[in-house]
């Protein structure tokens, strides 16, 4: 084990070590986490993650979610990538770890952002290619322009990342059985006034995400930082795209029918889940509003959840046509997640 990797499992545990205790697994653990790596790297060096979280469904079924730094975006944003079944009936959840494996069954999924970009710009020394521009999308998997795919720079720098089962740092290409799982992820983004097409564009915001899972829900905490004065536009949160025909937006007064999955809809502010659902399955997109961001405090738009003409779901947590101010250095957070379940 390098003494890099120590290095950054280190850095980036600091600031999460009262976020997760030690679990000690039990005789029949929650989960298989398998920590791989892709042939292609990060600007860091790194090579791109490639991570499998298994759990059981039922007597019979598993599943699971994959996470990992999606090669084919300009960013080679660390996100969610894949939702699939798998062949279960033994006392610990399935081993399989291949998209190629007989086993494995693709439900849902896609190369577009479910850890979504944003409209952010600097308050000051608007140096970049578009000084005036505010409404451009950065992070995620948008590049220079907004861009999500072509011979364009990213907008993203990936700093760091440690993965951790039961409290512990575990290396790339390690599989193992165990009742809690951690990837901390360490971001920096350009702003739409500060990004340039020749790569050199300054970076003006950390962003920490945080995946846990302990069995049942992948959640997700976000944690937005300003490393000098900043303006939000605006700030989705969570989304994903709508691989189910059916959607439904779970705890809205006003919205409480089912939706074409292509179906541009906008529901009220009391959202806590977008649901797609296929009769058999389904498959939810939530997020946490008592905690940061989630409030709505900052959302000056009549809705917090919708359906878009890219046929994907997104959460709103921040609209504000004006631009919020954020100073350097204070933190702004969510919480949200995936979730999923039999409708039998």
């Amino acid at each position: 084990m390098s003494v890099l990797f120590l290095a950054i499992c280190a850095l980036l545990s600091c600031s999460h070590a009262d976020d997760e205790k030690d679990v000690v697994p039990t005789s029949l653990p929650k989960l298989y986490v398998h920590y791989g790596v892709m042939s292609s790297r990060l600007p860091n060096g790194s090579r791109c993650a490639d991570i499998y979280i298994n759990q059981h469904l039922n007597d019979s079924t598993d599943y699971g979610m994959r996470f990992c730094n999606k090669e084919n975006t300009l960013n080679r944003n660390f996100d969610f990538y894949q939702l699939y079944l798998l062949d279960g009936g033994k006392p610990k959840p399935s081993d399989c770890h291949s998209v190629n494996s007989d086993a494995y069954h693709f439900m849902a999924g896609h190369e577009t952002d479910y850890i979504v970009a944003m409209q952010l710009y600097a308050a000051h020394n608007a140096d970049g290619d578009f000084p005036d521009a505010t409404t451009l999308f950065t992070g995620g998997f948008h590049g220079y322009n907004s861009e999500t795919s072509g011979n364009f720079t990213p907008t993203m720098y990936e700093v760091g990342k440690a993965v951790y089962a039961d409290g512990k740092p575990i290396a790339p290409n390690t599989s193992v059985y165990c009742d809690s799982v951690r990837v901390v992820v360490e971001n920096m983004l350009q702003g739409a006034n500060t990004e340039k097409a020749d790569g050199s564009g300054r970076y003006i915001l950390k962003q920490t995400i945080t995946l846990t899972c302990k069995g049942g829900d992948y959640n997700i905490e976000v944690g937005l930082t300003p490393v000098e004065d900043i303006y939000f536009r605006q700030v989705n949160g969570l989304c994903f795209y709508n691989n189910f025909d059916k959607i439904s937006f779970i705890g809205s007064k006003t919205h409480t029918g089912t939706y074409g999955k292509k179906q541009v809809t906008r529901a009220d502010k009391c959202v806590t889940s977008i649901r797609q659902s296929n009769g058999d399955y389904f498959f939810d997109v939530f997020m946490a509003p008592e905690y940061g961001i989630g409030n709505q405090q900052y959302n000056d738009d009549q809705f917090n959840a919708s359906i878009e003409s890219a046929g994907k779901s997104y959460f709103q947590l921040i609209y504000r046509n004006n631009g919020l101010l954020v100073p350097s250095g204070k933190s702004l957070h969510f919480r949200g997640g995936y979730r999923f379940g039999s409708s039998r």
